[in-house]
């Protein structure tokens, strides 16, 4: 029983862990193109990756 539980805790630590890690990346992505703003053509229009 002790077993189940030291292994049960230690999943849901690590799932936890790794879902702030992945939500702390995004918002710093999403943080760091916010500021970069949308690339601009010589022509004034907003550049399109194709």
């Amino acid at each position: 029983m002790l077993t189940l539980f030291l292994q049960s805790s230690i999943f849901v630590t690590g799932f936890l862990a790794g879902y702030v890690i992945c939500a702390w990346r995004s918002h710093r992505r999403r943080a760091q193109f916010a500021t970069i703003g949308p690339r601009i053509s010589m022509f004034g229009h907003t550049r399109r990756a194709f």
